[in-house]
């Protein structure tokens, strides 16, 4: 993963990923699909800090924090994850996507 990422970074260093000069910050409210942000309550403080921004700006984004998990959630609550990701398939904003609408905020 580290070689990937490492890859990927020399990729974009050299100019060949989609519109490098704009910010993608400044792009979160064009997001038109339903997206859940989930993040553990132990992970380094700078990605509850990347949820909260992505959760703020995203259109109707929904921010689920799970309680004595960092950063592993697969691994660490395995179960209280795939509860988030069917609830959410199933949850209203799934189903607005699905008719082609936008998640109510």
């Amino acid at each position: 993963m580290v070689r990937e990422n490492a890859a990927v970074r020399a990729t974009a260093e050299k100019g060949h990923a989609l519109d490098p000069g704009e910010d993608a910050v400044g792009r979160l409210d064009r997001i038109e699909a339903p997206t859940m942000i989930v993040v553990g309550d132990h992970d380094h403080p700078e990605i509850g800090v990347i949820a909260g921004r992505l959760a703020g700006g995203i259109p109707g984004a929904r921010l689920e924090v799970v309680a004595d998990s960092d950063h592993y959630l697969p691994l660490r609550a395995p179960g209280r994850l795939l509860e988030l990701l069917l609830g959410y398939s199933d949850s209203d904003a799934s189903s607005a996507a699905r008719r082609g609408e936008r998640p109510s905020g």
